[in-house]
């Protein structure tokens, strides 16, 4: 969202008056995520510098990816049998670890097909 912003000075005050807008007493809360770079947040010159709290989420090993598995699966009340599919497949789980590239986020948004169960038949996950 911040790598599209026009820098020049004119659009850097109307910057200033955004940030000063969200900073008020009732202002809307922001909540994003993203993948790209942090630069407009993080150079001293720029309005939003300072102003929003960055948590980076780090790659998930091996374990963290099944354990996040299988809490997921405990907190959406899944089939008893779409747990023992993630805990017997070690195969499948390192597969999907790659798909996701250890990322949660799109770990948990995969999970929704992963609780429809295991298939050998691709055409039937579609």
């Amino acid at each position: 969202m911040f790598s599209r912003l026009d820098i020049s000075s004119e659009n850097k005050q109307e910057q200033w008056a955004l940030r000063k807008l969200l900073s008020e007493n009732g202002a809307p809360v922001i909540i994003s995520g993203g993948i790209t770079s942090t630069d407009y947040v993080a150079i001293y010159e720029m309005p939003f510098y300072d102003f929003f709290k960055i948590q980076y989420l780090k790659k998930l090993n091996y374990e963290e990816f099944v354990m996040l598995l299988n809490n997921l699966a405990i907190v959406a009340n899944s089939d008893a049998s779409i747990f023992e599919a993630i805990q017997k497949n070690t195969s499948r789980q390192k597969a999907l670890l790659a798909l996701t590239g250890g990322n949660p986020r799109v770990t948990v948004m995969l999970f929704d097909q992963i609780s429809k169960g295991f298939s050998t038949n691709i055409n039937t996950c579609l």
